[in-house]
């Protein structure tokens, strides 16, 4: 609904959460790229470009990729 709302393809969206099953598989299943905010670097099966200490990094990281 947020992407239809936005006119948005799931590819232009990123979607981040604390929680590897709805906010960083459940995106990923249907095409949005995602992020993990995962300080203690516990789920070791998210992979490492795809995790962020906090969301305070995020604004540098996104203005790296553009």
């Amino acid at each position: 609904a947020a992407l239809d709302h936005f006119g948005c393809q799931p590819a232009e969206a990123l979607f981040v959460g604390d929680n590897p099953e709805p906010d960083y598989h459940g995106p990923r299943a249907v095409g949005i790229p995602a992020l993990l905010v995962d300080p203690d670097r516990r789920h070791l099966d998210v992979p490492d470009e795809h995790v962020v200490s906090s969301v305070l990094d995020l604004e540098a990281l996104l203005s790296v990729r553009g």
